[in-house]
């Protein structure tokens, strides 16, 4: 029987190994030599060069070695374990164009302390430098979509949903436009219309997502948990959150990879358990 060569849907993501001398031409000469597959069975050591392809042509996405699961005989390499590593070397970086949705929590809490509200930490944050470079970058077009979450509902800062392509009306909007209100922190509903509706039923959001090409990424920003009653406890939440984590799930491996978003959270306030790190051992 004749393997043939995998073909991939369209739409789905494909990672393609390189396995010609001709496709190793993006590498610097000094890291051509790990281009081509190559394994040491004494050592156990391999090298492997990849690139993400979509209906055929260079994908490029964002990567980090948290992104990456590598497995040996059904068992996954772990850092440090039994003297297992690995590198993640990236080769011909690239801006991609994204769309970057801020989402503020605007409950009443925000508005604390008195001496210096969270809220204008949050206003002084978002107008640092470094800020603004990354989310306005020379080489590619990006967008920014400031919302809040007060009480149930999520609202456009400035008063109109739109997407803001310049550095000068960011500023604007966050200097002049940016308030705490009144009302709990409905964090979970505000993640799942940030995620969803506001990408593909706001005229003006989902109108840049598909002329720009971008990719969207959420950022959350909140001093609370989810809470939508005085009474409210982690309890109340576990059934919400299973709920959210579903349809995170849902969008992120049944949308198009083009326009599936990714997620990031901020924490407001100081660490409840300081001393606290993750274990090592990814399993737990």
């Amino acid at each position: 029987m004749r393997v043939g060569v995998p073909q991939p849907a369209k739409a789905e993501l494909e990672l393609a190994i390189f396995t010609r001398p001709d496709e190793c031409g993006r590498f610097k000469p000094e890291d051509q030599p790990r281009c081509l597959p190559w394994v040491d069975r004494a050592s156990g050591e391999v090298h492997l060069a990849f690139q993400f392809r979509l209906d055929g042509e260079p994908w490029p996405m964002p990567l980090s070695r948290d992104q990456i699961q590598v497995s040996h005989q059904e068992s996954i390499i772990q850092e440090g374990i039994n003297r297992q590593s690995y590198d993640l070397i990236p080769h011909d970086p690239r801006r991609s164009s994204q769309l970057f949705v801020v989402l503020i929590d605007g409950s009443g809490s925000m508005n604390q302390p008195a001496k210096r509200p969270r809220i204008e930490r949050v206003r002084d944050a978002l107008l640092d430098p470094g800020v603004e470079a990354a989310f306005f970058p020379k080489e590619v077009r990006t967008g920014v979509v400031l919302a809040e979450f007060v009480g149930p509902r999520v609202v456009p800062v400035g008063g109109r949903w739109q997407v803001v392509e310049s550095v000068r009306d960011y500023r604007r909007l966050v200097r002049d436009d940016l308030q705490a209100g009144k009302g709990y922190t409905y964090l979970y509903d505000a993640v799942r219309y940030a995620t969803g509706p506001l990408l593909t039923s706001e005229p003006a959001v989902s109108s840049f997502l598909q002329i720009s090409g971008a990719q969207p990424t959420v950022i959350a920003l909140t001093d609370g948990f989810n809470d939508e009653s005085p009474a409210d406890t982690c309890g109340d939440n576990a059934p919400r959150l299973q709920r959210l984590l579903r349809v995170l799930d849902g969008i992120r491996h049944g949308a198009d990879v083009r326009s599936r978003p990714r997620v990031f959270t901020v924490g407001l306030g100081r660490p409840f358990l300081p001393r606290f790190h993750l274990p090592d051992d990814r399993s737990r």
